[in-house]
Formats: C-alpha cells, structure tokens, sequence
C-alpha cells in the first residue's frame, strides 16, 4: 500500500476575474515555479460550451473573446463580451494519476463608469492652484465591481477655467 501526499493546486490570483476587452490579466498558482508540474489551460464559454474542436470553432467565426497562453496570461480579444470558464490543470511529469484542476471565471465587460480616488484625503475646498495630488483611477461595470484589468485603456486628463478635472475615455 502506496500513499502519495501531493500538495493542492491553488489560485494566488482572484478566482473570479472582470476585465475589459483587449486587455490581459496573468493567472496565477502555487505551481508556476514547480519545474515538476507542467499546467494547462483551458477556455470554456459559459453560455456555448467548450471553445476548442470542432470543424468550424468560434475562434474561427470570430465568437472567441479571450486566449490563454501556455503560461497563463488571459488576453480579452476583439470587443466580444460574455463570461468564460479557464480550468487550470496541472499534472506532474511522468505520473497521469495525479492531476488537479481550479477554475477561475473571467468575464469580459464594457466600462461603465470611471472615478478618481485621491490616495491621501482632500480637504473640503478644492484643488489649490500649484499644488500635487495623487489619485486611483477606479473603473467600474454597470453593477459598481471594480475592473481587475483595464490595461488597454486610455485616458484624457484635461483642466477646465475653474480647476475642474474632467477624465474621460478615448475611444479609438
């Protein structure tokens, strides 16, 4: 009798993921710098089904939003939206018997709002003429979640007469 204690597979990144499109989030294990482990990612789309196979596959219809590298980069392509299933799979080389998988769901999103959050509290009475602030830029969905990648996006930062900061999207 053989017992083999193997050590799980775990997500250091969120299991959930909201993003933008175009834009690219890493996935993350407790197994990227196992040279003994070899991972292997797979793209399931909620609503369709598996995305591989097939004679004619969404990737070639232009249905696919989102790729997965062999190193577990997430990249939302085109300006498809919809929500998809990557499984993780490791396995370890030279035994099949022992393989895991987690599941981390991605979901591709229109920006529906932007804010900027200053990084130490303003006092009440505006922006001073000459003086340096810092701010988070938060981008969030129609239901307030905040976006976890939003890379692709570019920002117009512009002042106005009265010192009022207008950001805006620039749609290219």
């Amino acid at each position: 009798f053989l017992l083999t204690v193997v050590r799980p597979l775990r997500l250091l990144s969120p299991n959930s993921l909201l993003i933008v499109p175009s834009s690219h989030y890493q996935i993350k294990t407790n197994y990227d710098d196992n040279k003994w482990k070899s991972l292997h990612y797979e793209v399931f789309r909620v609503d369709r089904g598996r995305e591989e196979g097939g004679e004619e596959s969404d990737r070639e219809q232009g249905g696919i939003s989102i790729d997965v590298t062999k190193s577990g980069l997430v990249t939302a392509l085109n300006n498809v939206v919809g929500s998809f299933y990557v499984i993780v799979t490791d396995s370890e080389k030279g035994k099949s018997s022992t393989s895991q998988n987690v599941v981390v769901m991605v979901v591709v999103k229109p920006i529906h709002a932007v804010r900027l959050v200053p990084t130490i509290p303003l006092v009440w009475g505006g922006l001073y003429v000459g003086s340096v602030y810092e701010f988070n830029v938060v981008v969030q969905d129609e239901n307030g979640v905040e976006f976890d990648s939003y890379d692709s996006v570019k920002f117009e930062c512009s002042l106005n007469k009265l010192d009022v900061a207008s950001i805006s999207l620039v749609n290219e």
